[in-house]
């Protein structure tokens, strides 16, 4: 229940290759969330994400060259900046 509420609910969330959890109950994640957004549905492209966050979808791309640019899982940590 706790690594729910540290990442945000995790509903509907599968586990994947390179999911990113945060696992300390008292950690500082101010850094961290301050420089990622977490995907809150599936099936999301980067362009919609970007547009959502009003950020260039090009950089968004740049940032996280890893993802699929057209179906990004939910539950995944963008880097934002």
């Amino acid at each position: 229940m706790e690594l729910k509420k540290l990442n945000g609910g995790l509903r509907g969330v599968r586990p994947f290759e390179g999911l990113q959890l945060k696992v300390t109950p008292d950690g500082n994640y101010e850094a961290w969330d301050a420089n990622h957004y977490q995907v809150d549905r599936a099936n999301q492209s980067i362009k919609d994400i970007a547009k959502k966050l009003d950020l260039d979808d090009k950089v968004l791309e740049d940032l996280n060259p890893e993802i699929d640019k057209k179906n990004v899982p939910a539950g995944y940590y963008l880097k934002i900046k």
